[in-house]
């Protein structure tokens, strides 16, 4: 087996998924680090590109006959993103940026003839592409990143066991995780609501509605009104409207979405961790 692993990840802003009118340059600082495994910018653009070295692969757990190296590598970067804020990596590269081609002045071109001056036009076009950059820069604990990641590998997410906890946060670590991809506003939304309600029922209950809200408002201790508002704009994302006050429960939600964003992602992460921190860390991982 390798003594180091390396992959090419991809981070960018949160909040400011890859578009074609954003590059982004994310900074993301380790700190407490036993050089566990290293990140390395290369340069930034579209997506800003990291290589992630893991120094030694017992960390992500690939002495154990069933774990692929694809699979472990996609925890380590799940664990990193449980323990950013602002920012997120991803092992997807985002489609390239469309370009925007439009008419640029014509050029004339003037030759004489013997019935007189002949006059050609050949209009050219030229191709522009935005060039803003978000700077962002984060900082990131080794330590908690590693503590998380031995937590993540217990659940084995990728060889579900039977029992409804660990099916249902496997399910909540997976849309997590796709949240953190390159992805529209609404389907982030969409991806980390999925997390937090598969979290809530976790043990195979079926809390809706109301009980929904509460529970997450108690668990995470937030207003409720927040989480029916989540619950709102969920149903009018996933459901046919019926109502003019749907399509403007809609519209309120979408507009909103810069808010409501960095919250819910917060409150996904504090009650993955709570759940994470209720299996029983056994051995050394």
């Amino acid at each position: 087996m390798a003594s180091k692993i390396k992959r090419q990840i991809f981070a960018h802003s949160f909040l400011n998924p890859p578009s074609e009118q954003l590059d982004c340059n994310i900074d993301i600082i380790l700190q407490n680090s036993n050089v566990t495994f290293n990140l390395e910018k290369v340069e930034h653009g579209f997506q800003t590109q990291y290589i992630l070295t893991v120094n030694e692969p017992s960390v992500i757990d690939l002495n154990s006959h069933h774990r692929r190296a694809e699979n472990a590598i996609k925890d380590l970067v799940l664990a990193l993103n449980l323990n950013l804020k602002n920012s997120c990596f991803s092992t997807r590269q985002g489609g390239m940026p469309t370009t925007k081609t439009i008419p640029a002045p014509s050029r004339a071109k003037i030759e004489k003839t013997p019935k007189g001056p002949s006059i050609t036009i050949t209009p050219l076009m030229m191709t522009l592409r935005h060039h803003l950059t978000i700077e962002s820069k984060e900082n990131l604990n080794e330590e908690e990143v590693i503590n998380t990641l031995n937590k993540i590998i217990l659940v084995n997410r990728f060889n579900l066991k039977s029992t409804l906890t660990y099916a249902n946060l496997s399910k909540a670590l997976n849309e997590y995780e796709n949240a953190m991809h390159p992805s529209d506003r609404l389907t982030i939304f969409r991806n980390l609501y999925n997390s937090i309600e598969f979290c809530v029922n976790w043990t195979g209950t079926n809390y809706t509605g109301q009980h929904m809200d509460s529970k997450i408002a108690t668990i995470a201790e937030i207003d409720m009104l927040t989480t029916r508002s989540w619950r709102e704009l969920y149903n009018r994302i996933k459901h046919a409207d019926m109502k003019t006050q749907h399509i403007e429960t809609l519209k309120q939600g979408i507009e909103s979405l810069s808010s409501i964003l960095p919250q819910i992602r917060k409150v996904a992460k504090q009650l993955i961790i709570n759940r994470l921190n209720q299996i029983p860390l056994i051995g050394n991982i």
